[in-house]
């Protein structure tokens, strides 16, 4: 079974013609591996090459075939796919095995023309501008003053250096035209194609700098609508072209998303490739991520390849290299530097501690806790920075609270405030039910819970006892999820933010706990808990504050009066047994939107103002709560009066 990418990189070659000892110019051309394999490797996860299978097995093959793509690098291999292919069902085999042996061959600088226009498995490289330099479109005759080298309807012009370009002999088999949205096209017109009526197949890699981007914006007035403007002329022409050629076109989406999934894939290969071994505890995920965000990636694999020839240069060649995260650790360095960057582009946005501060109404025993754990990491960090050994912390902690009391929220600003102060090497949150961790069938918990720590930084696990029994009893699948789970919050106590969330606190009673009977059924996860943080539910004052913050964040102007009613219906509320805290804010203010909107557009629409779309009445909210007030009737039997005057 086919376990790694039949392609790494694409194999560029540039190398030079001479003429004596003169070097005349610069050859391009890709060498096309015979041993390429599209559809194992689309299985295999590289799926913005989907396309191309779809091309390769068609019955009528088209002569043109466009390849529109984010970047140069993709495309390149798009082509090596689609030639190997060609070329295998051309019958192209081992007759130019010797040929193109010679001219891989990387102990000289040089080529003959002949080794390239002899050989399918080599496809010259042309830019577009230089086939717009060569010919023009005044003319429809080939000039022989300019040292004419063949018949075709076009004109070419001198060259100072060759008036002869090594693809003009290259007339047989395959050529590959590079066009981006550098490209001018006056006349809208792609010049130099007919030249090439006798090649077998020509590929055009057509680099669309939006592709794959959704909902892009652009000011009217900016000088980025200018480039989109352009991008979209290039696009046409390209449209045109298509339908003219009766080309084949394929799209090459490589998006965020495709680029993570891909560079996993690249460095298993160059792992296998370069016969590296990696450590039990190694952390693909991680790394991955801080591949993808250094700026100018669109050379993934070319990137890529640097990293891990970076990450073991002062290795010892003589045995089996196996790397850690740590071997990577110089990547930290980039992304810093990346986020300080960032950071000072936001400078006058406000960080995750003032955030917390102002958006999370009341909870200051909270907050001070969670300040008091992030003081005590940055503390650890000085000493360890100052070569004070000792002094371990467990990021792990445990929020108990009800229903709606913001754990999730505070897990998030917790995380977040790690990751601005370089306690955390990233933001990547999830929260999960404990029951998601045992997996489908035996073998499965163990993977499904190191993939949960390799792909996040800071980790819920909501209602934790849910992997096991109400009793604390464990089957085989929880044996192996908590099992796995102890590895994990060992091996990461420092660099993952992990929370055990759920209902608990100091006012339920022992039989209820399930969390207490959870733990004391798991002294490795126990043992490894560093605090507890209690949240407290809200009082009817807070849940006003909370509802009109809500309103605010979501643009609505309230109407002040509404106070008083709001702070009646949640006293209410706060003494039912089923209050959801500050979910019933949210819950609330949604109801009232629809009010709201019953009453705007009941009026004439076209009179609407800003002011009126952003208004929420009295009348709203206290129709809100009447509603409420109804599907609750069945046990509103403690409310008094109405919210009517």
């Amino acid at each position: 079974m086919k376990e790694n990418l039949s392609i790494l990189k694409p194999d560029l070659r540039k190398k030079w013609r001479f003429e004596g000892d003169a070097k005349l110019e610069k050859v391009t051309y890709l060498n096309v591996d015979a041993n390429v394999d599209l559809d194992a490797d689309i299985g295999l996860g590289a799926t913005q090459f989907s396309e191309l299978s779809r091309l390769a097995d068609k019955q009528k093959q088209a002569r043109y075939v466009v390849i529109s793509c984010n970047n140069l690098e993709q495309g390149y291999m798009a082509v090596t796919y689609l030639a190997q292919r060609f070329n295998e069902q051309a019958g192209y085999g081992s007759d130019y095995e010797e040929n193109k042996w010679y001219a891989n061959s990387s102990s000289s600088e040089r080529i003959e023309i002949e080794d390239i226009a002899n050989n399918p498995w080599y496809i010259p490289v042309i830019k577009y501008d230089e086939l717009n330099r060569r010919f023009s479109d005044d003319d429809s005759f080939f000039s022989m003053d300019s040292g004419g080298f063949g018949i075709a309807p076009m004109r070419v012009q001198t060259d100072p250096v060759n008036e002869k370009p090594y693809w003009a002999d290259c007339g047989q088999y395959s050529i590959c035209i590079v066009i981006d949205d550098s490209c001018y096209f006056g006349n809208q017109t792609i010049e130099g194609l007919d030249f090439f009526d006798g090649n077998d197949r020509i590929y055009i890699i057509h680099i669309d700098n939006l592709l794959g981007i959704e909902n892009k914006a652009f000011d009217d007035n900016s000088y980025g609508n200018i480039g989109a403007w352009h991008t979209n002329s290039l696009r046409a022409t390209i449209n045109i072209m298509v339908l003219n050629l009766a080309a084949d076109e394929a799209e090459i989406r490589f998006t965020n998303a495709a680029k993570k999934k891909y560079c996993r894939l690249l460095l298993q290969g160059i792992f296998d490739k370069l016969n590296i071994g990696t450590q039990k505890s190694f952390s693909y995920n991680r790394l991955v991520n801080m591949i993808v965000s250094m700026p100018n990636t669109d050379n993934v694999c070319q990137l890529t390849e640097m990293i891990v020839n970076y990450a073991i240069k002062d290795k010892d060649e003589r045995r089996r290299i196996e790397l850690s995260n740590n071997d990577f650790k110089f990547m930290d360095r980039f992304n810093r530097a990346f986020a300080d960057k960032s950071k000072s582009n936001r400078a006058s946005k406000k960080d995750a501690r003032k955030l917390m501060e102002e958006q999370l109404i009341g909870m200051d025993k909270v907050k001070q806790e969670v300040r008091d754990i992030i003081d005590v990491m940055k503390h650890n960090r000085m000493r360890q920075a100052a070569g004070i050994k000792g002094g371990t912390y467990h990021n792990v902690h445990m929020m108990l609270g009800a229903p709606g009391t913001a754990k999730t929220t505070m897990a998030q600003f917790m995380g977040q405030i790690m990751m601005e102060e370089n306690l955390l090497p990233d933001n990547r949150f999830t929260k999960i039910n404990g029951a998601e961790l045992k997996g489908k069938y035996v073998g499965h918990s163990a993977p499904n819970t190191r993939e949960l720590f390799e792909e996040n930084d800071i980790i819920v696990i909501d209602e934790a006892y849910s992997i096991v029994g109400d009793n604390g009893e464990k089957d085989i699948f929880s044996s192996e999820a908590i099992a796995q789970l102890v590895i994990e919050l060992e091996e990461h106590s420092m660099d993952k933010l992990v929370i055990f969330a759920g209902y608990g606190g100091k006012d339920v009673s022992e039989k209820d706990d399930k969390m207490s009977n959870f733990l004391n059924a798991n002294p490795g996860i126990k043992s490894r808990i560093t605090s507890t943080i209690y949240f407290d539910s809200y009082s009817p004052s807070e849940m006003v504050q909370i509802f009109f913050r809500i309103a605010e964040n979501q643009k609505y102007n309230v109407d002040s009066k509404v106070q008083e009613m709001l702070l009646k219906y949640f006293k209410h509320r706060c003494a039912a047994k089923n209050f959801g805290n500050g979910r019933e804010a949210r819950s609330l203010l949604e109801m009232a939107t629809t009010y709201t909107a019953r009453r705007v557009l009941s009026d004439d629409i076209k009179k609407l103002s800003k002011e009126d779309l952003q208004t929420m009445t009295y009348e709203d909210v206290k129709n809100a709560i009447e509603k409420r007030m109804e599907e609750e009737s069945s046990k509103a039997s403690g409310w008094q009066g109405g919210f009517r005057g």
